[in-house]
């Protein structure tokens, strides 16, 4: 538990080292596929009829469904991995999009020069700057939900998840193959963890 806080700890400091004066040239086709991804999937989930297939199959990266387990490989262009760093027996590193640091990953690999190819351990996607949010631009969506979303959307579209509030809004659901948080930060979502159980 001490070594899960702790890295989630590091996460939140890796990911704060983002420069805000970053300039991210996203191609306009990508930009359409984002933005079509955020629109609310035609599945109706509701807690008692939702599948782990079912869910996973809600989220896009990059405009496209992943299959599990996946790895920096996977999800598609625009992606880069910068900083990448040992954090207990794991290895840490920010994730590019188009030139913009957007997420922070982890994975149970010893050699930098694998780890596009290793299976993700966990990526986490975070706003360093909710001021600056364009929603259309996020590589990542859940059932329509994505980074900027507003929580009463986040409510609508992810019903099934567990919410609690310990002074930020989180939602949370969790299966055997993987748990995902939405936190929200002044009504908006400001971070979306996927955390893959590998064995």
């Amino acid at each position: 538990m001490r070594k899960a806080i702790c890295f989630c700890c590091f996460i939140i400091i890796f990911i704060t080292g983002c420069s805000k004066t970053e300039k991210q040239k996203v191609p306009d086709k990508v930009k359409n596929k984002i933005s079509s991804s955020t629109e609310s999937i035609s599945f109706n989930l509701s807690e008692q009829d939702v599948s782990p297939e079912e869910m996973w199959d809600t989220i896009l990266i990059n405009g496209e469904h992943v299959k599990l387990p996946f790895c920096i490989n996977d999800i598609g262009e625009g992606f880069e991995t910068t900083e990448i760093n040992h954090h207990n027996n794991v290895l840490v590193g920010k994730l590019k999009y188009y030139g913009k640091i957007v997420a922070v990953f982890g994975e149970s690999c010893s050699n930098v020069d694998e780890v596009i190819n290793k299976p993700l351990a966990s990526i986490n996607f975070v706003a360093s700057d909710l001021e600056e949010i364009d929603k259309n631009i996020w590589p990542i969506s859940i059932n329509g939900v994505t980074i900027g979303s507003y929580i009463d959307d986040v409510r609508q579209k992810l019903s099934f998840f567990q919410e609690d509030n310990d002074g930020y809004n989180r939602f949370l659901y969790e299966n055997d193959e993987y748990r995902i948080k939405v936190i929200i930060t002044n009504k908006q979502v400001y971070e979306i963890d996927l955390n893959i159980k590998n064995d």
